[in-house]
């Protein structure tokens, strides 16, 4: 029996020890080593790298696809140090105001059109919740110069006393801000919640995410966050030189400061070096596939973007002359360019062209021929006036001897336009910076005496239809001269086409309009009106009066 007790309490004493040492209990799990954001993005040199060190790294997320504005498979991280973008390869699970730590072994750095990103992270398996809200990041106080040159990537940034350029208009699509010396894009998705939201007017402090694609933008993460109410900056003019004359127009470094909302206009000189392939890009060597724009710059050996001023080109005449992609031997050659210094494809630059003079040629409005009327011997069989506007300048304001041309509100006129080798009049308020547009054309003097039976008649056009009219009229007393909408006149009932509102439609005849009850002299007026949230575009074509 002693044998037994004391076997048992030897037993008994084993089990104890074993117990005390031998516990089973989950392991421990390695603690890596921890890497700030900045020291991670100090590994990629310029080619795709994989993390295969046992390392991890902390921060906030700052945000998230919540309202839309990224991709569902991104998210933003900061730390006190730097911040990156992240990508998600399941189910993006990130939480805004969120502190995270993510085992980066076997993720991997790559280089999107500029912007540094981490991934592909799986939340499941690779992030670990320190703190699932409340974790805030406060907003780096910049200028818009600090952030251009990518500077503070994927950080979310505080800017002050900017304002947006081109309002009123909706946050949707590539945006741009100000702070009347320098520009950046503000980048917003057609899926984001707050897309078609307006844009604020005034000047005032916008916070956002730093990004980039292909150059430096600005993502915002919600409106709330952007306090614009105060007053615009406007730098009324600037240094440079020239005085936007033909014979001393604005130089390059004018444009450069003072170029704003397009209320200055003038002709501006410079050297053409390049075009723009995508918003704050610049392409300096052909062949080139952008016919839409031009670079220039006081040199023609510039190359540094900021000395840079981009120049829209209107389709027609000017762009036919002017463009690289059908014009390469302009590569720096000096050009003259006639138009308002405002913001375009996030360059400050030169909008809404109406002249243009290189190698000695070109189109000055202000000492422009007047396009010739259609020759009596193209009239057709039994016409006794008629206009096909063959010999109207593409893309300029119709100047045709006898017609008149005037704008009753706004600035704009109707244009001479050209499509599928046909030349018509157009008028459309589209991309008007006016309230409303009220544009009259107006044809020579027409006499109906000795006919018998005169008809009028003409083909009419339309596109993108949301409200802006167009209405003919016979003048009775009109003298040629004077405002058109002072005389007296009777609207005549043409048929216009069905118009719809994400295209154009097809010309289609107004149908025949008896004009024997008018007598003497008249003249037919086409009446466009359009204003800024009614900008259908109208064209006439054939105006044609004669005997049936």
């Amino acid at each position: 029996m002693k044998l037994f007790k004391s076997g048992l309490y030897l037993l008994l004493i084993a089990f104890a020890t074993f117990s005390c040492t031998e516990d089973p209990s989950a392991p421990e799990t390695p603690e890596g080593t921890k890497l700030t954001i900045s020291q991670l993005r100090a590994l990629y040199t310029g080619s795709d790298i994989s993390v295969s060190d046992d390392v991890y790294i902390e921060g906030t997320v700052t945000f998230t696809p919540s309202q839309g504005n990224i991709p569902d498979f991104v998210a933003y991280i900061q730390d006190e140090t730097a911040a990156i973008t992240l990508t998600e390869s399941g189910t993006n699970s990130f939480t805004e105001g969120s502190k995270i730590k993510i085992n980066c072994q076997g993720l991997t750095l790559t280089e999107y059109n500029g912007l540094l990103q981490f991934g592909s992270v799986d939340y499941s398996t690779m992030v670990e919740v320190l703190l699932p809200t409340g974790s805030e990041v406060t907003p780096r106080t910049v200028t818009i110069a600090d952030i251009t040159d990518g500077t503070y990537q994927s950080e979310l940034v505080q800017i002050s006393d900017v304002q947006f350029s081109n309002v009123p208009g909706t946050f949707s699509g590539s945006q741009t801000i100000t702070d009347c010396t320098n520009s950046i894009a503000v980048y917003t998705r057609s899926a984001s919640g707050f897309a078609s939201e307006s844009l604020p007017e005034g000047n005032g402090t916008l916070i956002g995410i730093a990004s980039y694609y292909n150059s430096a933008q600005i993502l915002l993460r919600d409106p709330s966050e952007l306090d614009m109410t105060g007053e615009r900056c406007s730098n009324g003019g600037g240094s440079g030189s020239g005085t936007g004359t033909k014979e001393d127009p604005y130089d390059v470094s004018y444009v450069l400061s003072a170029a704003d909302d397009g209320s200055i206009t003038g002709w501006v000189k410079g050297y053409i070096i390049g075009t723009i392939p995508n918003t704050s890009e610049a392409t300096l060597t052909g062949p080139f596939d952008v016919a839409t724009n031009m670079l220039i710059a006081e040199s023609a050996s510039e190359t540094n973007v900021a000395n840079m001023v981009s120049v829209q080109l209107p389709s027609g005449d000017i762009r036919t002359a002017l463009n690289l992609v059908d014009n390469g031997s302009n590569l720096g050659k000096e050009v003259l360019v006639l138009g308002s210094l405002e913001y375009y494809y996030g360059f400050k630059g030169v909008k809404s062209l109406t002249g243009y003079w290189i190698d000695g040629a070109g189109i000055d409005p202000d000492n422009r021929s007047e396009d010739d009327p259609t020759a009596e011997a193209d009239y057709p069989a039994g016409s006794f006036y008629y206009e096909n506007f063959e010999n109207a300048a593409d893309g300029m304001d119709i100047f045709i001897t006898g017609m008149s041309n005037y704008a009753e509100t706004g600035e704009r006129l109707w244009q001479g336009k050209t499509y599928n080798n046909n030349k018509y009049a157009q008028a459309t308020a589209y991309s008007s910076s006016d309230a409303t547009n009220d544009i009259w054309l107006v044809t020579p003097s027409i006499s109906l005496d000795g006919k018998t039976n005169p008809n009028f008649n003409c083909d009419i056009n339309g596109g993108y239809d949301n409200g802006a009219t167009l209405e003919v009229y016979v003048l009775t007393d009109y003298d040629g001269s004077s405002n058109p909408w002072d005389a007296t006149a009777t609207k005549l009932d043409v048929a216009l086409p069905t118009v719809p509102s994400g295209n154009y439609a097809t010309f289609e005849n107004s149908g025949d309009i008896d004009l024997s009850s008018y007598s003497g002299t008249i003249h037919i007026a086409f009446k466009y009106s359009g204003s800024t949230s009614q900008t259908t575009t109208w064209q006439v074509d054939n105006i044609n009066c004669f005997e049936k």
